[in-house]
């Protein structure tokens, strides 16, 4: 964009393209909001929470184990678990957010999200 000096202003909009929007073909642009970056800030926290939550049940993988009599095996199947059952959120993401919306998506991720470190 360009002031009236005839001066070159960066702007925050992202130019869509063919297939990325239900019958959207390119020609339209959208604004990037200060609500979208704190949004991504948040999606991108709750990845470093899931890492967190992976670091500490690693760590609290042997007091599991001693606490709930487990063999090596079973602790490693109960330790991996929150990564295979990852994978069928991953499956599936596209076509609840789809139905649902993303911001509804979201929010039920993260309630769940909660719910489980609180278990």
């Amino acid at each position: 964009a360009t002031n009236e000096s005839g001066v070159q202003t960066p702007t925050a909009s992202y130019k869509t393209h063919e297939g990325e929007h239900h019958n959207d073909h390119g020609n339209t642009s959208v604004t990037i909001t200060k609500s979208t970056y704190i949004f991504a800030l948040c999606a991108a926290l709750n990845s470093c929470n899931l890492g967190y939550d992976i670091g500490v049940s690693t760590n609290a993988g042997e007091l599991i184990q001693r606490d709930l009599d487990l063999t090596t095996n079973q602790r490693e199947l109960f330790i991996g678990s929150l990564n295979f059952w990852s994978i069928f959120g991953s499956l599936f993401a596209h076509w609840i957010c789809d139905k649902y919306g993303r911001r509804r998506s979201f929010i039920v991720a993260a309630i769940g999200f909660i719910i489980g470190v609180l278990v």
